[in-house]
């Protein structure tokens, strides 16, 4: 028998055409605590998942965590501000005066994911490209081009002729995670390959790749894809 969670709270079970009902009753009473933990597990991601830009939502940003408030501005346009000055970092999404009424709508709602994007957008972007530039001058390398995506499952690719790619997605990591996607990238420039050689040299600039490697399984889910 086969016990998978498909959603928070829906179980599905793959089970011989002929079992009784009975023992398919008693095997998933017998994971009840492994259900109850999935379970609770699906409902964090679905938090992270299904943020659309609402106050009290959280947003990683180098690693740490931010809650995103309304505020108003003098401005003429919506700004989105990173606030690390009170204990509670703080993710501002300031208002003009002539669209706060507005906020809650739901074209309020879809210019204020549009604004958060674009910053998040902007400020990955620029970090990575910082981050790129400071490991390319250690191990002396110069990749031909730089680009940005927002994928699911790559954090980072390499070709041939030395066009380097990264996630977007990364921003949230804490750097030395985001050290670690760039050197794996740029020895790819050194060593096509995976080899003994290949790990030598990431191990040399990024130490803590496997500890980095371990901290984007377990937060995937909780980086915002822009």
């Amino acid at each position: 028998m086969i016990l998978r969670l498909t959603a928070p709270g829906e179980i599905k079970v793959t089970c011989p055409p002929r079992l009784a009902r009975q023992h398919l009753f008693t095997f998933v009473d017998s994971r009840k605590d492994w259900i109850e933990k999935q379970n609770t597990s699906l409902m964090a991601q679905d938090h992270w998942r299904n943020r659309c830009a609402r106050p009290g939502e959280s947003y990683l940003f180098l690693g740490d965590e931010y809650k995103l408030r309304d505020g108003m501005t003098f401005l003429k346009k919506v700004v989105v501000e990173f606030d690390q000055s009170a204990e509670q970092k703080t993710l501002w999404i300031h208002w003009p005066e002539h669209l706060y009424a507005a906020k809650d709508s739901e074209e309020g709602r879809l210019l204020a994911w549009k604004s958060l994007r674009l910053r998040m957008r902007t400020e990955a972007e620029k970090v990575l490209t910082d981050r790129t530039r400071i490991y390319a001058q250690q191990m002396e390398l110069r990749p031909s081009e730089l680009s940005f995506r927002s994928q699911k499952a790559r954090w980072g690719s390499c070709s041939s002729n030395g066009k380097i790619s990264l996630n977007r997605r990364l921003l949230g990591a804490p750097v030395p995670v985001i050290d670690a996607v760039v050197v794996h990238e740029l020895s790819h420039m050194v060593h096509m390959n995976h080899s003994k050689n290949f790990w030598a040299l990431v191990a040399r600039f990024a130490p803590e790749h496997k500890a980095a490697d371990l901290w984007l399984g377990q937060n995937a889910h909780r980086l915002l894809a822009v």
